[in-house]
């Protein structure tokens, strides 16, 4: 039930920064500074929501490493989520409470 909850909340789309900008939605640069790992997966859902949804990549889209991607996230009526990203390792990192409304970046490293 928290997942429908979550992809009702909040859908992000991979898109330019120009189209995003102008519908007036927040973009989010996904950065991929490791040297080897590709990003497979990127969530987002609202803080009130204990589970992430769908992979926001889609099943084709991946983030090879040492390039980035942008994504538009409709706040539909906050500008708070919380931030899952996971790699081809397996490996998963997360970020709380992140104010998307304005340009933002999210750099992911290796560890």
């Amino acid at each position: 039930m928290r997942k429908a909850i979550a992809l009702a909340a909040i859908a992000v789309v991979v898109c330019t920064q120009a189209e995003a900008q102008q519908r007036n939605d927040p973009v989010l640069k996904i950065i991929n500074a490791s040297r080897s790992r590709a990003i497979h997966g990127v969530h987002a859902t609202v803080p009130s929501v204990n589970s992430f949804g769908q992979n926001l990549l889609g099943n084709y889209v991946s983030i090879p490493a040492g390039s980035y991607v942008f994504v538009t996230i409709p706040t539909r009526g906050t500008c708070i989520v919380d931030l899952m990203a996971w790699g081809n390792d397996g490996q998963k990192t997360e970020r709380y409470n992140v104010n998307v409304c304005g340009a933002m970046e999210w750099t992911l490293y290796d560890r």
